[in-house]
């Protein structure tokens, strides 16, 4: 499954708990409100006061589903990111996967030849890269990702 079919999946999941959440809150509020403003009405018998009441509640109560939002999209995001760190050997940056990017555009890069890689952005970036080691020997892709591998 790719990145992108795994936000969409996480997304909708939150958002199916949201919608199955949402009306329960809402009833419980209305009729938590409801009996406050008879409550109220008893004493002020003011309409004005009631409606300034009940609009005041509801922009609580949608301020309070805004923040829980947030917090989860905050969690969420953060998450992701921790996928996301990179660690740079041989001027590439490589994933936890041991995946390369290139260092340019940050987009996957692939195998040219046996010891260069890529970006397949040949519009935008057309970065080409040798894998040379620490003793200015050139290395093939492979020996190079063996080597992320041992110092990861």
């Amino acid at each position: 499954m790719n990145k992108v079919t795994k936000m969409l999946k996480e997304y909708i999941e939150l958002l199916s708990i949201i919608l199955i959440t949402l009306p329960s809150l809402i009833i419980l509020f209305i009729v938590k409100t409801t009996s406050l403003f008879e409550f109220i009405n008893k004493f002020t018998n003011s309409k004005i006061i009631t409606s300034w009441l009940l609009i005041i509640s509801w922009l609580i109560l949608l301020i309070l589903i805004s923040i829980i939002v947030i917090m989860i999209m905050i969690k969420k995001i953060r998450s992701q990111g921790q996928d996301s760190e990179k660690y740079l050997k041989f001027s590439i940056w490589w994933d936890k996967r041991y995946n390369p990017y290139c260092p340019t555009c940050g987009k996957p890069m692939i195998r040219w030849e046996r010891d260069v890689l890529a970006c397949p952005d040949t519009k935008n970036c057309q970065t080409y890269i040798t894998l040379i080691d620490d003793n200015n020997n050139r290395i093939s892709v492979n020996r190079a990702i063996e080597q992320v591998r041992s110092e990861i």
